[in-house]
């Protein structure tokens, strides 16, 4: 079945270290459109099926179509949660910036005074 080979590869491009999450997800997208043109045309073909085990073995292929469409959202789902996470940790980390002036003094601006 070329869709179970289409979710294996999706799965292992997401994993790759290195691609954005927003690249990850495109791909996901796109194998979901693969899965989604994979399973019309298995519906069109369960209607010209001629036998009744060729329409259920039809239909179990879609539902496998389907299973994995939904397994995939699901990981585009937890990717967006990843990239607002970060870049929430992102808007934190620049807005409670260290501050550096008289009253707050650092190694590079401290004065030592000794009396």
């Amino acid at each position: 079945m070329t869709s179970i080979s289409a979710v294996s590869s999706a799965t292992s491009s997401s994993a790759s270290s290195g691609s954005s999450n927003e690249q990850q997800i495109s791909r996901l997208n796109q194998q979901i459109q693969k899965l989604t043109q994979q399973s019309k045309e298995l519906s069109s073909s369960a209607e010209k099926a001629s036998t009744d085990e060729e329409k259920a073995s039809l239909q179990k292929q879609q539902q496998l179509i389907q299973s994995q469409i939904q397994a995939l959202q699901a990981q585009i789902a937890q990717l967006q949660n990843e990239s607002s996470e970060s870049k929430q940790q992102q808007a934190v980390s620049t807005s409670t910036a260290k501050e550096e002036g008289v009253n707050k003094p650092t190694a590079e601006n401290k004065i030592n005074i000794y009396v």
